[in-house]
């Protein structure tokens, strides 16, 4: 369930094939924790620097002036509106530290769930990671240099 900049309830069931594929991966969103979605943020941030714009604006109106105004708000509705695009990449994991805690039971340290928004749908996004495969490899070349 969304509410304003968050989800603040919800429940997740994952299945994927290469990660416990015998048992489904089950969490919640629960009210005390909620997810922040920076999309919203960012939309209503816009929205506000359209709306003191046209606050701003002092009688006697001019036509420049009128113009230049309906420019400027054009511009902020319409990043308001791109910031429900999919995000780029450097505001997905890996690069935006995605925490356990929104989650319940927490999730395992090698998986990652993030929800994200595209225009209209809410995305999720999960990971797992091999972590092992990683500290292994690193631990064989750590080895070799020795």
């Amino acid at each position: 369930m969304l509410s304003g900049d968050y989800i603040n309830k919800g429940e997740l069931q994952i299945k994927l094939p290469n990660y416990h594929a015998d048992t489904p991966i089950k969490a919640t969103i629960a009210g005390s924790t909620p997810y922040f979605l920076e999309q919203v943020q960012q939309a209503n941030n816009y929205l506000a620097l359209a709306r003191k714009q046209t606050e701003a604006l002092e009688a006697p109106f001019a036509k420049q002036s009128i113009i230049a105004l309906l420019d400027d708000v054009c511009q902020f509705v319409d990043r308001a509106q791109h910031a429900f695009d999919y995000p780029n990449e450097a505001s997905l994991f890996p690069y935006k530290v995605c925490q356990p805690k929104f989650f319940n039971p927490p999730l395992k340290q090698d998986l990652v769930i993030e929800f994200c928004l595209n225009d209209v749908y809410v995305v999720c996004n999960v990971y797992a990671l091999d972590v092992s495969r990683h500290l292994h490899h690193k631990a064989g070349h750590d080895h070799r240099q020795m």
